[in-house]
């Protein structure tokens, strides 16, 4: 179906055969990015792999992405970070002490991921539409979600260069990059504004979907629970014997796909995409899912029912529930 949006003519591909097409048979000729006002400023001018448009940038850093932070053997290696990570999200929760960090993160995610999908007129009326966008308000929000993210990164930078910082026994992705930006050779000197855009870079659904099947759930953290005995927490080491889990996490990517329209494309030749973190993205789901099946009993609010548990989805750049149901966390006894 061909859609004419002001001065941008958009082809909606809706079926399965045609997608083939497009995605597959076709790749090499339609998988450039438009560049849009939104994406361009959040993504530090296309600096990142997501939406940045084909060219020798984006190739160098397609082989960076492959070779440097996402390789299996990277994955592997960055095991410790994620491990970390989900046992301190794991005592805030038992806690009930959320981590400021994250929860602002995660509100600047969800505010960058509406800018990002938000309409700009300038996109479509390039000569007048930034006139719209003033009356709208939307140049002032973008350029306030843009500092807020630039603010946030340059943070975590800031902590990774300090000389006074101890020195890690294992490196995460921020190391790996300032790293890279220290290297003199070829086309791997990256500035600081590229480490951000490449920073730029689904617990709600899986977890509504086992409370609305409490059996489910049951044999879910039967099996975790059984697999790993009372020794506290669930490792990457214990995930490969989870096969039910595994098919939870794939269900629930088959029932509500987080990108279901995938990211615009543009056409032009010679190129591909693919999602480097694939591996990664799955390794931390699985691993973030299985400890929070594990540790604790997950309960609904007093008077809900889990037939009242409303499933219907909100769409921008991804999917996201559009009634977000808060669960009640019971730690597990073990006696």
């Amino acid at each position: 179906m061909l859609l004419q949006f002001g001065r941008l003519p958009t082809i909606v591909v809706s079926s399965a055969e045609t997608a083939r097409e497009v995605m597959k048979t076709h790749d090499t000729d339609l998988c450039s990015r438009p560049s849009l006002v939104g994406t361009k400023r959040l993504s530090y001018d296309f600096r990142d792999m997501a939406f940045g448009p084909y060219s020798e940038y984006w190739r160098e850093m397609r082989r960076i992405s492959y070779l440097e932070l996402f390789s299996l053997k990277r994955v592997h290696s960055f095991r410790y970070v994620r491990e970390e990570e989900v046992a301190k999200w794991i005592n805030s929760i038992s806690e009930s002490t959320p981590e400021s960090d994250i929860a602002m993160f995660h509100e600047l995610v969800n505010k960058a991921t509406d800018m990002l999908s938000m309409f700009a007129a300038t996109d479509f009326f390039p000569y007048f539409g930034w006139i719209i966008d003033v009356f709208t308000g939307h140049g002032s929000r973008l350029e306030k979600c843009f500092t807020a993210l630039d603010t946030f990164y340059q943070k975590l930078i800031d902590e990774h260069l300090d000389s006074k910082r101890t020195k890690p026994e294992q490196r995460d992705i921020i190391d790996v990059l300032t790293e890279l930006r220290m290297d003199q050779s070829g086309l791997t000197l990256l500035p600081i504004s590229h480490i951000k855009g490449v920073l730029m870079y689904n617990f709600d659904m899986g977890m509504a979907e086992l409370v609305r099947k409490p059996e489910k759930m049951k044999r879910v953290q039967d099996e975790i629970r059984t697999c790993v005995g009372k020794k506290g927490k669930v490792e990457e080491s214990d995930i490969n014997q989870l096969q039910y889990l595994k098919m939870v996490v794939k269900e629930t990517f088959r029932l509500h796909p987080p990108v279901p329209l995938l990211i615009p494309r543009e056409s032009i030749n010679h190129c591909r995409r693919a999602c480097p973190g694939l591996n990664m993205g799955i390794a931390a789901i699985e691993l973030a899912l299985a400890n929070l099946l594990y540790s604790f009993n997950w309960e609904l609010p007093n008077g809900i029912m889990k037939e009242d548990i409303n499933m219907d989805e909100i769409s921008d750049l991804t999917v996201r529930m559009k009634f977000p149901r808060h669960l009640i966390p019971i730690k597990h006894n073990w006696q």
